[in-house]
């Protein structure tokens, strides 16, 4: 396809690199529908040479002015054999977080699994076999689409999925399934509101694993942690951007009355 054509279709995009995927997200000119299939299916086939394990388009639809892409991501691996259907607004990390969160948990197949802001439920579907079930709640209604989609397609039948905040859904959360032994955090930058520090403190799981993408608000929430009983075992720094200051931190932290 011309080069000029492209530059025409393309809008604001985004790339993620990670152990075995590359995850790409772009905006494309509805207006020009027919050239931006065009523009997919080249794509594709130029990909699929080099790396088949890769996200492609499974389904183009315009919905309400905008291009909804949906495909589907084995990035090998770094994910196991889960595999993701993302849809265009969903959040998806497209990185070696995923089995480090499992290394650290060390689940044994009895524990009930908390998955807050889980997305498309990425990091609990990773972890489903290990344990006996996943519980994930997410705040983005497509995002909890996704992950009930995903946990269809991995088999993962000891996964549910709840859409709302954690404060708001975790009594109900708690009411229909076991309290948590594991908690996984993996809020955005901006780390987690006291409110939702205080709902998983009042949970009181056994482990919390707090994914971080930001030191300063993990070194905050731990420290907010710390005085709800919970102390930290275990650091596993991601340098997922060298030559940064950014890094991810996985941290696992214990329960002292436990």
């Amino acid at each position: 396809m011309n080069q000029d054509v492209i530059a025409g279709l393309l809008g604001p995009w985004s790339a993620e690199l990670g152990l075995g995927a590359i995850l790409l997200r772009a905006a494309l000119s509805v207006s020009r529908g027919a050239a931006a299939r065009d523009f997919l299916r080249e794509l594709h086939l130029k990909t699929e040479t080099y790396e088949p394990d890769m996200t492609f388009a499974e389904r183009v639809s315009l919905d309400w002015g905008a291009l909804h892409i949906e495909g589907y991501a084995t990035p090998g691996h770094s994910r196991g054999s889960a595999c993701y259907r993302i849809g265009a607004q969903a959040f998806f990390s497209g990185d070696t977080i995923v089995p480090g969160c499992a290394v650290i948990t060390r689940l044994r197949g009895g524990e009930t699994v908390w998955d807050l802001y889980c997305g498309i439920g990425t990091i609990g579907l990773f972890c489903a076999k290990s344990a006996k079930a996943i519980v994930g709640i997410e705040c983005v209604p497509q995002a909890v689409e996704n992950a009930v989609r995903n946990a269809e397609i991995n088999g993962a039948a000891n996964a549910k999925y709840y859409c709302g905040t954690a404060e708001k859904t975790a009594e109900r959360a708690v009411r229909e399934n076991d309290r948590p032994d594991v908690v996984f955090l993996a809020p955005p930058r901006k780390g987690c509101d006291e409110s939702i520090l205080d709902t998983v403190a009042e949970v009181a799981p056994n482990k919390i694993v707090y994914i971080s993408c930001k030191p300063s608000t993990l070194a905050r929430d731990i420290k907010y942690l710390f005085t709800k009983g919970y102390t930290p075992e275990k650091i596993t720094p991601v340098d997922m951007f060298p030559r940064t200051p950014h890094v991810e931190t996985i941290v696992l932290l214990q329960n002292r009355n436990m």
